[in-house]
């Protein structure tokens, strides 16, 4: 192959290779997910469309009170990034629930990146402190096949 069909190729294979969108990710991670090691807390997931997936995440502060957090991240690949995670505070259940006295604060960052249908991991920043979770799947959607976390790929 000459010097000059070999430049083209190579250039042409460049701009193929750098030119692909990134893979979505897939509905495949919606559910709830959870770390055994913090009992009573977790995720839920809800990819909403290829770009978008917001996440919910029940936890508790170091008095053991209730924290939930909720954030609408940009999914790519494998993974959800929310860059502006809020808490909801002053919410009640029941009959006496006033959405006026729900009050929403951003805290932070969150990241749940999935290396499989059944795992992935939740690296954030609240308040300050950083931490990583290592998840595992609890539910899931029924009769979805389960081959890749990204829209296209295999297993």
């Amino acid at each position: 192959m000459s010097k000059r069909c070999f430049a083209a190729l190579f250039l042409w294979l460049t701009v193929c290779v750098h030119s692909q969108p990134a893979e979505a990710l897939s509905g495949t991670v919606t559910g709830a997910w959870f770390d055994p090691a913090f009992e009573g807390a977790g995720f839920l997931v809800e990819v909403l469309a290829e770009d978008q997936a917001l996440v919910y995440w029940f936890t508790y502060d170091d008095s053991g009170a209730q924290r939930w957090y909720i954030g609408v991240g940009e999914a790519t690949d494998s993974s959800i990034e929310i860059s502006d995670l809020q808490e909801a505070t002053g919410g009640r259940f029941g009959p006496e629930f006033d959405p006026d006295e729900v009050s929403l604060r951003t805290v932070g960052t969150l990241t749940l990146s999935f290396s499989s249908c059944n795992a992935g991991s939740a690296d954030y920043e609240v308040d300050g402190q950083t931490g990583t979770q290592a998840l595992g799947r609890l539910t899931g959607i029924a009769d979805f096949d389960c081959t890749s976390v990204a829209t296209g790929a295999t297993a």
